[in-house]
């Protein structure tokens, strides 16, 4: 009778470390999840340019780069270094946006006066975004720089840059822009200056026809990892022969080496699992075994 008891006990206990050795992994790969990043995906101001002493309508696109993550109660708080763009008289500079959910956008319109003394390219807004992704509290900062139409020829409606990218991979830079003139301009360029390959650095437009506004979207190739700095401008002929500039801004890009095989975590976990399993069975088996020979010996 205390053989069968011992046997009994000694099964209870391998079965609770089969159990110990399932849980601890599903808790590692809980631990290693990837929380949510909010990011400011894109914005636009319509058919609009900052304008000194107007007012101006400014849609952020927010976008949750987790797949499988999601954010919730997010916050967005907005400010300017200059002091030249603030939020309509009446209004606070904190937004309540709410969910996104993994790979999810959502737009946020912001109502902002341009100050009368406004009269630089380009005005500086910075988008400080608080959230709650898998039970943590998250916070992430993105400035965007919006260009002025400055009374120039050609004027930016609005340019946007991935913030985060793979080296020697297409990352993506969308521009809205408009030829305010009564004449076609040939010649304009968008001119990258950061660890870019050479095809990069001078990007034609092609002719601006006058009058018409634009939508393109142009790749760059970083050819360096890490946190990269790319300096943005639009350079095109005056009507005299000049060359005019318009500074765009410099966007900071978060630049990942290249996996050799994105599907390595998809492949690790299960494998981890089984392994778990087999020794733990192997275990019991050996048990089991080393059981029956002792009462056969009896």
């Amino acid at each position: 009778m205390k053989k069968i008891r011992w046997i009994i006990q000694a099964c209870i206990f391998l079965l609770v470390v089969f159990v110990s050795v399932e849980s601890n992994i599903v808790v590692s790969d809980a631990a290693e999840a990837e929380s949510a990043v909010i990011v400011v995906d894109n914005y636009s101001l319509g058919n609009k340019v900052l304008e000194a002493g107007k007012e101006v309508e400014i849609v952020f696109t927010l976008k949750n780069t987790s797949y499988s993550a999601s954010a919730s109660s997010i916050i967005l708080t907005m400010s300017n270094s200059s002091g030249m763009l603030n939020p309509k008289y009446g209004s606070g500079n904190q937004i309540y946006v709410g969910n996104i959910e993994p790979a999810g956008t959502k737009d946020v319109s912001v109502l902002v006066a341009v100050n009368s003394k406004f009269n630089a390219d380009f005005a500086d807004i910075t988008c400080k975004l608080d959230y709650v992704s898998l039970g943590l509290q998250k916070t992430n900062s993105v400035t965007v720089v919006i260009p002025s139409s400055g009374g120039s020829a050609i004027s930016v409606n609005s340019i946007n840059v991935s913030a985060r990218a793979t080296i020697n991979s297409k990352s993506l830079v969308s521009i809205n822009y408009i030829n305010n003139s009564g004449k076609d301009i040939s010649g304009a360029e968008l001119v990258i200056d950061g660890n870019v390959t050479d095809e990069c650095k001078n990007m034609t437009l092609g002719t601006i026809s006058a009058g018409k506004n634009y939508s393109k979207d142009l790749y760059v190739v970083f050819t360096e990892s890490g946190v990269q700095q790319a300096s943005i401008k639009m350079v095109y002929p005056s009507e005299n022969g000049d060359i005019k500039e318009i500074d765009l801004g410099t966007y900071s890009v978060n630049v990942a080496v290249a996996a050799e095989n994105t599907n390595t975590s998809n492949i690790i976990d299960p494998i981890v699992i089984w392994a778990g399993r087999g020794v733990a069975f192997l275990a019991l088996l050996a048990a089991v075994l080393t059981l029956i020979i002792y009462i056969k010996k009896k």
